[in-house]
């Protein structure tokens, strides 16, 4: 995941300018990894399927919340 990321901010123009606020996307990485690890450092073995289900939703939530963002620079055909 971690080359996905380096590849797609060293990679990716969109109209000739790379991504210019890589600052505010390794802050958002870095708090979400924190969280993570914290999460997954209190649960028990036991749980471990709600804690996987909680991830699988959050990852969900953030695509929905991604597309409704992006789907407003979408232009009709």
């Amino acid at each position: 995941m971690v080359l996905a990321i380096i590849a797609t901010i060293l990679f990716h123009h969109k109209d000739g300018k790379p991504i210019t606020n890589i600052g505010l996307i390794l802050i958002a990485l870095g708090i979400g990894s924190v969280i993570g690890w914290v999460i997954a450092k209190r649960v028990k073995m036991t749980a471990m399927p709600q804690l996987v289900s909680f991830f699988n939703g959050m990852g969900g939530a953030a695509a929905a919340l991604i597309s409704m963002m992006e789907f407003q620079h979408v232009s009709p055909n």
